[in-house]
């Protein structure tokens, strides 16, 4: 009996030899470098979450001054039913180049783009031939009839033109939108003098020995 019961304390001890050891490897260098990887991993599981996501919607979307506003489709590469805008896209005014912030909406973040609002299309219109007195300031917009263009479109003269000599002479106007597109339209100016004016418009001298540029004006509104 004696002899049973050393026996079974050697087994004990060895159990809980056994139990420490287990506990030491739990709590060794070997455990703590095994949390140590379970944590990046985890972190890089994450990371990569939200990467994906970051990276699945556009940091920019480009558009045509005037095109409709753009969906949803446009700004994000997949899965666009997961996403939603929260910018209101319904009150974007199309017609006036620049950058737009939009706001998205995502199943688990939200997210900012841009929208380039491009005018890639030059203007354009029609002139007019136009009889104009001799020496009297002329604006580029007498020759225009109408110009086309999603944008604002100024007019000016490409070269201005010798108005100190009467005779028929081409002019070029240049029509520039808010894109900065151009385009250079022809026209013609007759030059008249004072006399061929009152001429023209059958009509007496109003001013007799007053040939000013002014009276010259006169004659032309009242007629």
């Amino acid at each position: 009996m004696p002899e049973i019961a050393g026996d079974d304390l050697i087994r004990s001890a060895e159990e809980n030899d056994t139990k420490q050891e287990n506990k030491a490897i739990k709590g060794g260098p070997k455990a703590k470098r095994l949390r140590i990887l379970i944590a990046v991993l985890v972190f890089v599981l994450l990371a990569s979450m939200v990467l994906g996501a970051v990276v699945n919607v556009r940091p920019s979307m480009t558009m045509e001054a005037g095109s409709a506003p753009p969906g949803i489709e446009a700004f994000v590469r997949y899965n666009a039913k997961n996403y939603s805008f929260i910018s209101d896209l319904s009150a974007l005014d199309s017609t006036r180049p620049g950058h737009v912030t939009v706001n998205i909406g995502g199943s688990l973040f939200n997210y900012t783009s841009q929208l380039i609002i491009e005018d890639t299309v030059p203007p354009e219109g029609s002139t007019r031939s136009v009889l104009w007195p001799m020496g009297k300031e002329l604006s580029a917009d007498e020759f225009i009839e109408k110009t086309q263009d999603v944008t604002a479109v100024s007019v000016s003269f490409n070269k201005e033109p010798d108005l100190s000599s009467a005779g028929e002479k081409d002019v070029e106007i240049l029509l520039e939108d808010e894109g900065g597109n151009r385009t250079v339209l022809r026209g013609t100016v007759r030059i008249v003098s004072y006399y061929e004016m009152l001429e023209i418009q059958g009509v007496r001298d109003p001013n007799p020995g007053d040939h000013s540029n002014d009276s010259m004006i006169t004659v032309i509104i009242l007629d």
